[in-house]
């Protein structure tokens, strides 16, 4: 009886350390998720103000990529030479860029984002989630503190 007498006095303090835990948590995770979002307004600025409009055709290896995750995510063949594809109709097989990105951006396309422009603001938010992720990895490691840090210098890095 006095076993149970003493459980239940301390429940209100058990509780209330749970609460407070869940609390600090989530709280860590707002700043985190501020973070991850105020290191992204600096990049979708840039690609919003660079060259003050209208945004340029893609070219060179981002052309590439652009209008390959355009094939995939439109129905055609995966993986393909895009300009044979689009310009003499011929599915030629292509190993010249890594694919993983190209699903990424197959990927922005499917969600909605098929412009170039859409798809460049697509990459800066998913910058925002490589900090996100980039902040968690460091609290699983080092602590909340560390945590919130390497956020905020993945945050501000240049790349």
């Amino acid at each position: 009886m006095a076993w149970g007498s003493s459980v239940l006095a301390l429940l209100p303090l058990i509780i209330d350390r749970t609460i407070m835990r869940n609390q600090t948590a989530r709280r860590w995770y707002l700043w985190l998720a501020l973070v991850s979002l105020v290191g992204v307004i600096p990049s979708i600025a840039w690609v919003l103000t660079h060259d003050l409009h209208p945004i340029p055709a893609p070219r060179g290896d981002v052309a590439y990529l652009f209008f390959q995750a355009w094939i995939i995510a439109d129905g055609g063949p995966w993986f393909v030479s895009p300009f044979a594809y689009l310009s003499q109709h011929q599915a030629l097989p292509s190993g010249q860029h890594p694919p993983l990105w190209v699903l990424t951006l197959v990927l922005i396309s499917v969600v909605g984002l098929k412009t170039f422009l859409a798809q460049l603001i697509g990459t800066c938010l998913l910058g925002s989630v490589a900090v996100f992720c980039t902040g968690l990895a460091a609290r699983e490691v080092a602590g909340n503190q560390a945590g919130l840090i390497a956020g905020v210098i993945a945050a501000v890095y240049p790349n």
